[in-house]
């Protein structure tokens, strides 16, 4: 009887190439880095959604003469926000949710879509606007991804203050140890 020689792969072998292959994979998860994609993906959204509020805070001023909270012809909810902006002393920022009543008001005027604080969900409660003067509107957000920690925009206070002069470095964490679960205190902003 003659034996045949079969060609297989052998246990060992199936074994080793199984390990390679796991290792690749593991060194390509961490290039990739899956939780700062997710935290980039996050602050694209955010940073569109503050550039829409502040042109539509500004359509608004346009076709009305008056920011939101100004305009005696805007909600009774959103004319009452008013005196969180502290124009005379300290300017002061307020969250988008707090200001729900204005975004109404830029919805029902068609400056916004409908729903948009509802899109926004718990990111709205990460954004901030203020409003140094009766003609002036600042909207910012605190990026969560290390891309937007060293972008030209990201020097502000929550109320639009720039503050890299002040000894913050927007782009290290300031005096903090810059570690993924603190990022930098500084927040990019549209003016």
């Amino acid at each position: 009887m003659i034996a045949r020689k079969t060609s297989a792969f052998t246990l060992i072998e199936l074994l080793i190439v199984i390990g390679v292959l796991g290792i690749l994979a593991a060194g390509l998860l961490a290039a990739v880095d899956p939780f700062e994609q997710l935290k980039k993906a996050r602050d694209a959204n955010n940073r569109n959604a503050v550039i829409e509020l502040h042109n539509a805070y500004t359509r608004y001023y346009a076709t009305h003469g008056s920011l939101p909270w100004d305009d005696s012809g805007a909600s009774a909810g959103c004319t009452a926000l008013l005196a969180g902006f502290n124009r005379a002393g300290a300017q002061t920022s307020q969250t988008v949710t707090t200001l729900d009543p204005c975004i109404l008001d830029l919805e029902a005027d068609g400056e916004l879509k409908g729903g948009f604080t509802v899109a926004l969900g718990a990111q709205a409660d990460k954004m901030y606007t203020a409003s140094p003067g009766t003609t002036q509107v600042i909207v910012c957000f605190s990026p969560e991804g290390k891309g937007l920690w060293k972008d030209t925009q990201n020097k502000y206070s929550s109320n639009g203050v720039d503050v890299s002069g002040a000894g913050e470095a927007c782009e290290t964490g300031g005096s903090k140890p810059l570690t993924p679960d603190t990022p930098p205190s500084c927040y990019w902003c549209a003016k």
